[in-house]
């Protein structure tokens, strides 16, 4: 459930919903700003989720398979404009513009102050708006060196698929071998490797540590990586290596291999489009899709963790690890007594007025902060979806 008025509704109706708020039941203009407001917060969920993962041992990070999947961008392609569409617009604006001035100078005399006048000296304005719009396009287009560019979300770029042209992204995504997981590029330690340079003599982009002393200064020194200069990764980008791969990939134990990625790459946007029903971004520009595709891949894990280890197992799992790091946890209330204390959960007026405008920007002062945060918010939507479990086992008992 995406949409900021559904999850509004939620709040009110549904016990799952009512209980992971506590209560609160914001609207869906807040719902929408607090998602377009927290950008960079939402980017930095599914690095914290894979570190908690690579904790509880479900990423191993010995081997990553990389694939992409297009996505439409929440804009229309009809506000798609190159320089071949901007020229021939402005001609025809040029055109109606000397049309419009024409027929003023034809009705000046007889219809001065008329409702046709009046009409026509608007259209007039509104060209000469357009036409300056226009102009601006153009003008971006030149100094971005862009083929296209789109007005309503610039960043975004046209794409061809099955379904026909549209604006979109392409989500890529890296994914363990050992449970099919979504990951970022991280070291053992969960440290994110960011691309660094561009080896055009190779053909290869590189992946380094920002800061060299953390690998210097890691227990794994040594195994992971000798270099000074920290972990690295290349990547091959030169189009010269194709023939060669493609050989590569006709051998039986590339098959084999291949045959494992489309298991673990595949399950994850399988899931994003079809269990989740995400056709296309509701944020906009290249950050707001990038918060978005976060947050859908941190989904994707969590679910993953459920089904893999199981809701009482990862309950455990996460409050032993939440203890080991003197974590207070949000909730630590019975969870076998389901319904119990939902009247508890509610707030004044005032109190949820406050709560629209809380900045999360507090919780994410330094990585560990974060994790633990993660840990409690996944523990409150498991014991939510356990509560829910039980209640419904005890509803069909009674029934009975």
């Amino acid at each position: 459930m995406r949409s900021s008025r559904k999850l509004e509704r939620a709040t009110y109706h549904n016990i799952s919903f009512i209980w992971l708020m506590g209560g609160l039941k914001p609207d869906h203009k807040t719902i929408v700003e607090f998602r377009r407001k927290n950008k960079a917060v939402l980017k930095n969920l599914l690095k914290t989720c894979a570190r908690l993962c690579i904790k509880l041992g479900l990423i191993a990070g010995n081997t990553l398979f990389v694939d992409s999947s297009k996505v439409r961008a929440n804009a229309s392609i009809k506000n798609t404009w190159t320089k071949e569409k901007c020229q021939r617009a402005l001609e025809k604006i040029d055109s109606r513009i000397e049309a419009i001035l024409s027929e003023c100078d034809a009705t000046d005399e007889y219809e001065q102050n008329q409702d046709s006048l009046v009409k026509m000296e608007k259209e007039l304005r509104d060209k000469k708006v357009l036409k300056d719009k226009v102009k601006n396009i153009l003008k971006k287009l030149k100094e971005e060196n862009k083929k296209s560019i789109n007005t309503t979300d610039s960043e975004s770029t046209r794409i061809s698929s099955i379904q026909g042209s549209h604006q979109g992204y392409s989500l890529q995504g890296a994914f363990d071998e050992r449970n099919g997981l979504i990951v970022n590029y991280l070291c053992p330690e969960g440290h994110v490797l960011v691309c660094s340079y561009t080896n055009n003599y190779e053909g290869h982009k590189v992946y380094m540590m920002r800061e060299k002393a953390i690998c210097k200064q890691c227990p794994h020194f040594g195994v992971c990586t000798k270099s000074k200069q920290g972990r690295t990764i290349a990547r091959l980008i030169n189009e010269e290596v194709r023939q060669k791969l493609e050989a590569q990939y006709e051998e039986s134990e590339s098959q084999a291999i291949y045959k494992l990625r489309k298991e673990k790459a595949e399950l994850p946007f399988g899931h994003i489009k079809r269990n989740l029903k995400v056709d296309a971004f509701l944020l906009r520009g290249r950050d707001g899709a990038k918060a978005e595709a976060s947050l859908l891949a941190s989904c994707f894990n969590i679910r993953r963790m459920i089904s893999i280890i199981g809701i009482r197992a990862l309950i455990k799992k996460l409050k032993d690890l939440a203890s080991s790091r003197g974590t207070s946890l949000l909730d630590r209330r019975d969870i076998t007594s389901p319904l119990a204390g939902l009247r508890n959960f509610a707030y004044s007026k005032e109190e949820i007025r406050e709560n629209k405008e809380n900045d999360v920007s507090a919780l994410i002062e330094n990585s560990n902060r974060r994790e633990k945060t993660l840990i409690n918010r996944v523990l409150k939507v498991l014991n939510s979806r356990f509560l829910c479990q039980r209640a419904f086992f005890q509803i069909n008992c009674y029934t009975v």
